[in-house]
């Protein structure tokens, strides 16, 4: 990435939330963003700290483009005095006029629409759709949980240890902004191959196996996780009742084979469960 970006995209609330200190820091994050000759690419908004962010960027003298949809201009909470406005029909189009336009990706406090919109371009990112840095601006704590969560997911084996990085979390404005100019993109895959996958597996799970023929061909490997039944079997379609990861009832599971097309398979009474 360039050392100096010119337009960030920034996703947060269009609701102030009852914290005051979320207002203030997202007017600075605005001010600094003019400071910085760095353009504001938003929702396009006037209300919540959607609006404060473009306030304080106008305010300071820097540059600030919305995109918004049809329907949420028409509900008149567009902001009349933005450097522009493009309105379009889709949420869709929304989120990647935003994208293109936009060096980096910051995320402030907010709800399901801002989470929604930063871990797209976030996941954007992993899967080199484009190389473009994410970041967190974590205000009084608010984005802790969040932080656990993605510390979760690489534990338990679903994000790249890499990838973890990929989200930069700061609660200092200046710092943030530092970070996501050096950024330098990860380069390892999304997937973890099976060497990684022994490595970085921290729990193994405990998993009660149905006798198969072992000739079936399934992508799983039950010596690793200490199985000592031949190969697993996999739930794929039984009575709507059952939970995600059991079967308790006489089930027809469907199972790979060495040669085209499925292989039905009815199973005697018993339970699966992963630990």
């Amino acid at each position: 990435m360039p050392s100096h970006l010119s337009s960030i995209a920034v996703y947060c609330g269009s609701n102030p939330g009852f914290d005051p200190v979320f207002t203030a820091v997202t007017a600075s994050l605005g001010r600094l963003l003019a400071h910085r000759d760095i353009r504001l690419v938003y929702g396009g908004a006037t209300v919540g700290l959607m609006g404060v962010v473009a306030d304080a960027v106008l305010a300071g003298g820097g540059a600030a483009d919305g995109v918004i949809t049809r329907p949420l201009a028409a509900k008149e909470i567009a902001h009349p005095g933005l450097t522009s406005l493009r309105v379009v029909e889709t949420m869709h189009e929304r989120k990647a006029a935003m994208a293109d336009a936009s060096d980096a990706f910051v995320m402030l406090p907010g709800g399901y629409g801002t989470l929604d919109e930063f871990f797209e371009v976030l996941t954007w990112t992993q899967l080199g759709i484009h190389d473009k840095p994410c970041g967190v601006l974590d205000v009084a704590g608010f984005f802790t949980p969040l932080r656990e969560l993605i510390d979760g997911a690489v534990a338990a084996g679903f994000v790249h240890p890499a990838h973890r990085d990929t989200v930069i979390m700061e609660s200092d404005p200046d710092r943030l902004l530092d970070r996501l100019a050096s950024w330098a993109p990860v380069t390892v895959g999304k997937w973890l191959d099976r060497t990684e996958r022994l490595r970085l597996c921290r729990v193994v799970p405990s998993v009660r196996w149905a006798e198969v023929d072992p000739a079936l061909v399934l992508p799983h490997e039950p010596a690793r996780l200490g199985v000592h039944a031949p190969l697993p079997v996999l739930p794929v379609h039984g009575p709507e009742s059952h939970r995600p990861g059991r079967v308790e009832q006489p089930a027809v599971l469907r199972l790979q084979h060495r040669q085209p097309g499925p292989l039905d398979i009815r199973v005697k009474r018993q339970r699966l469960r992963a630990g």
